[in-house]
């Protein structure tokens, strides 16, 4: 299996499906990443305000996260065209 199921409009019930498969075979931390969902890690400044956490300072937990949330984007990006990707390309969330 090396490229998804293209979305097209009519396709999206069965496409969500194979896109799961497909995610979760290529390796189950990618899939575990897109449900769970990802979000750049923090710290406190100050001892009171959260601020982003740069990422040079990222824990090797931290970077494999990130890696894996990049990794399961990539690949649905490869299953859509240019017209779906301009709606979902800010999304933090689906």
């Amino acid at each position: 299996m090396t490229k998804p199921t293209p979305l097209d409009s009519s396709n999206y019930g069965y496409w969500k499906v194979f896109m799961k498969a497909f995610i979760s075979v290529l390796d189950e931390d990618w899939w575990s990443s897109t449900e769970a969902g990802w979000s750049h890690s923090v710290m406190l400044e100050d001892e009171k305000v959260e601020v982003l956490k740069p990422r040079d300072q990222w824990t090797a937990a931290e970077k494999k996260s990130s890696n894996c949330n990049s990794k399961a984007k990539t690949a649905i990006y490869t299953a859509i065209d240019a017209s779906y990707f301009k709606f979902i390309s800010q999304c933090t969330s689906g």
